[in-house]
């Protein structure tokens, strides 16, 4: 059969060519689309106008195809826009973007927006952008959550916990060193 047909056995036991359905150039059968025209993307054998979500328009062989694991939507299999539930949409590394279940270092996870954002500076661990967890290297975590190279009036800096220590408590202490 040409494009745009398929063939099917009639009641003599002769094969006859039948017509692919409406936007379809190629098909296996009545119901299973294998290219469409080049306006419409093929999706699990039918040609539809826009892919669904959580798969991407491929114009290279006017397919839809599967967004990676945790993409919501994408543009293409590298690029992410948006993630599913547990998943963050990660910062850009080498031009592409993901959505992975952690965040890296410096980045805390947005559960409103599903994405890392960048920690305050200096902070090499926060739980949101504003309350640090751990300090960059050459930086103290004081009682407040902020990281800073000296420690505020009546702590110590404790190198090796990278934070500052409350030193007031000490008998006959008037100023820490």
């Amino acid at each position: 059969c040409n494009n745009g047909y398929f063939p099917v056995k009639n009641t003599n036991g002769q094969f006859e060519c039948q017509i692919c359905t409406e936007h379809c150039t190629e098909c296996l059968d009545a119901t299973n689309c294998k290219t469409c025209i080049t306006t419409k993307f093929l999706d699990e054998g039918k040609c539809v106008d826009n892919c669904p979500a959580a798969h991407w328009e491929d114009s290279s062989d006017n397919s839809c195809q599967d967004c990676k694991l945790g993409c919501a939507e994408c543009t293409d299999l590298d690029h992410c826009t948006k993630c599913v539930d547990k998943y963050f949409l990660n910062p850009q590394v080498d031009g592409k973007t993901y959505c992975k279940k952690t965040c890296p270092p410096e980045y805390y996870k947005n559960t409103a927006e599903n994405l890392c954002k960048k920690c305050t500076s200096n902070c090499k661990t926060c739980d949101d952008g504003d309350i640090c967890s751990v300090c960059n290297d050459g930086y103290f975590l004081d009682d407040q959550g902020k990281c800073d190279t000296t420690c505020p009036v009546g702590t110590v800096k404790n190198v090796s916990a990278g934070t500052c220590n409350d030193c007031t408590q000490k008998p006959k202490c008037e100023v820490c060193t």
